[in-house]
Formats: C-alpha cells, sequence, structure tokens
C-alpha cells in the first residue's frame, strides 16, 4: 500500500513537469536561453560512435555529428536498417565517412567481437540504445532483453571501450536515458525480472528501472574515471518509431505535442561536442542543456548504500561469465 502511494505520487509529479517540460513547446522555450554558436564545432579528425542509430534520436544525433565533420560509426543490431540509416546519413550531410557496425549491444559475446576488431582512439561514444518490450523475453544469452540491452549493453560496450576512449584528448561519454526514472528507485534483487510471472510483467516499469540503472552507472562512472566527461541525458517527449510502437496509447495522446528527433537529440549533441558542456558537473542528468535533479522530491528514488556497487558488481560478472 505503502509504495503503491509513493509510485503514485512519482507519477504524478513526473506527468505534471512532463506536460509542461518534455514536449515540443517546452523544448522551444528552452531553446531561447540556449548558447548562440555552442554546436558550430569543427569535427574532423574526431570518431564518434552512436548505438541504435538506425532511427529516431539515434539517427538524427548520427546526422549531426557527421554533417560537422566527424567520422560516424553507428551500430545497429539489422543489417538492412543500418545500411539504410548509413545511407540516408551520407546522402544527406554529403559525408564519405560514416560507418555501419553491425552489432547486437544486447548481447555481451557480439559486443566483445565488435570490440575485439576496434582500432582506433573513441572521442566521443553515445549509448542511445534501447526497447521497451510489454512482454517477457530472454537474449539468446538468457537474460531478459530489456536489461540486457539498456542496462548491460550500455556497461559492455563502455567498459571494454574504455582503453579507446582513454587515447582521446576530450573523451566524452553520453548515455540516453528517460524521463521515465523519475518513476523508479534503483533495484538490484532482479534484474532479470525472474520473480514476477511472465503475464504480470510491467514493460514500462522495467523500461524505467533500466533508465535509473543507466543514471547511477554514469555517476559511477564519473567518479571512477574523471578524465572523462561522462553525462546521462533525458530527451524529453520525442516522436520516434520507438515511442509509437511501444507506447500507442501515449502517442496517439500525445503525438501534436511531441518534440521532433532533432530537438530530441539536441542535448546528446550540445553535450558530446560543446565546449560549455565541459562546466557542467561530471556525472550529471541534462535536460535541455542543463543539468537537473537526478530524483524527484520525496520520491524514493535515492539509491539505497551500496545497491550501485551491486549493479556494477552484476553487470561485470555477466561481461566476465559471456563469452
Amino acid at each position: 500500500m505503502f509504495e503503491s502511494l509513493w509510485t503514485s505520487y512519482r507519477t504524478i509529479v513526473f506527468g505534471a513537469t512532463g506536460y509542461f517540460d518534455f514536449t515540443r513547446q517546452g523544448f522551444e522555450k528552452g531553446q531561447k536561453t540556449f548558447t548562440v554558436g555552442a554546436l558550430d564545432v569543427n569535427l574532423s579528425g574526431k570518431t564518434v560512435l552512436v548505438t541504435g542509430a538506425n532511427s529516431g534520436l539515434g539517427l538524427a544525433a548520427a546526422t549531426q555529428f557527421a554533417r560537422r565533420g566527424a567520422n560516424v560509426h553507428i551500430l545497429c543490431r539489422n543489417e538492412a536498417r543500418g545500411k539504410a540509416a548509413r545511407d540516408s546519413i551520407a546522402a544527406e550531410t554529403k559525408s564519405s565517412a560514416v560507418f555501419l557496425e553491425v552489432v547486437d549491444v544486447a548481447s555481451v559475446k557480439d559486443v566483445k567481437r565488435f570490440v575485439s576488431t576496434w582500432k582506433k582512439p573513441v572521442d566521443v561514444l553515445v549509448n542511445n540504445a534501447g526497447i521497451l518490450p510489454n512482454e517477457r523475453s530472454e537474449t539468446q544469452e538468457g537474460l531478459e532483453s530489456t536489461f540486457a540491452t539498456n542496462t548491460l549493453g550500455t556497461y559492455t560496450l563502455t567498459t571494454l571501450l574504455l582503453p579507446f576512449l582513454q587515447k582521446s584528448s576530450d573523451p566524452r561519454v553520453v548515455n540516453v536515458t528517460s524521463g521515465g526514472a523519475f518513476n523508479k528507485g534503483l533495484d538490484v534483487s532482479d534484474v532479470n525480472y525472474t520473480i514476477p510471472a511472465a503475464s504480470t510483467f510491467n514493460g514500462s516499469l522495467v523500461y524505467a528501472q533500466t533508465k535509473r540503472q543507466q543514471i547511477e552507472m554514469t555517476e559511477y562512472w564519473a567518479a571512477k574515471y574523471p578524465a572523462i566527461r561522462w553525462y546521462s541525458m533525458h530527451p524529453g517527449w520525442a516522436d520516434t518509431p520507438g515511442v509509437q510502437s511501444s507506447i500507442p496509447g501515449f502517442y496517439n495522446a500525445m503525438k501534436t505535442r511531441l518534440r521532433t528527433p532533432d530537438q530530441g537529440a539536441d542535448t546528446i549533441v550540445w553535450a558530446s561536442i560543446a565546449e560549455e558542456a565541459k562546466l557542467i558537473r561530471n556525472g550529471a542528468l541534462l535536460f535541455d542543456r542543463k543539468e537537473v535533479a537526478q530524483h524527484v522530491p520525496l520520491g524514493g528514488t535515492t539509491a539505497k548504500p551500496g545497491d550501485v556497487d551491486k549493479l556494477m558488481q552484476i553487470c561485470e560478472g555477466y561481461l566476465k561469465s559471456i563469452n
């Protein structure tokens, strides 16, 4: 009963805040405070990796990086969709430095395969790939798919690329989270959701939990590797294929107020390349180019002592045991 009341409170606060700030109109209002020219950056010679870049926010961000001259590697699970995205970015930006990497970030084994062939320094890593399934499913490695993609995929790729990030003169990692994280506190008791029966699986809440995990991981990494700039960000409510397919009721109710993919991706790009972004506290959660609180007041989302360490240990265990 007590927990359900807190859940209702968080949902009400998140919903009220989101309705005014997370919409397209909220972006247009916030945009008035953006520094003119902050994104006027030449990225020639820089290497940027973006996961989940075949559509939505990832595609929008990758296009912006390519437009500024970066060597852009888009990491996509589906080869056909990845090729279409690569060709679209190249055609729109006239760039010959857009590369497709076919890799499934939900698979520890596949991420290891990909990184084993990587040679170059990495200047920017954008962990954008994410899923919100409405029914529980498992990967071929036996892990719940949402956790495997959103959390473990982020952990595995980032951890294995650390040596290449450390070779950059200005390395940055941006983890794309969600305002849904305000609805969940960190829970490491059952990351694979094996306790609830499949019929009671709540995809939205599981997704929110993985988004909370990404925020906590970002803070952890910022403390452990301060020479790298670490940010988590949430894009507001953006019109993406994922939103349309995963939460159609929300999409149909809000589609006239949703942000464009470019608006949703704006802070991804800003955090990745803008000089002024480095003035923000390392490990911060960003929204519309500003640091925002990671927790709803009185929302019960602050992690219990030791739980973040436990989450990282769980992820490291999977990284070491899956080959």
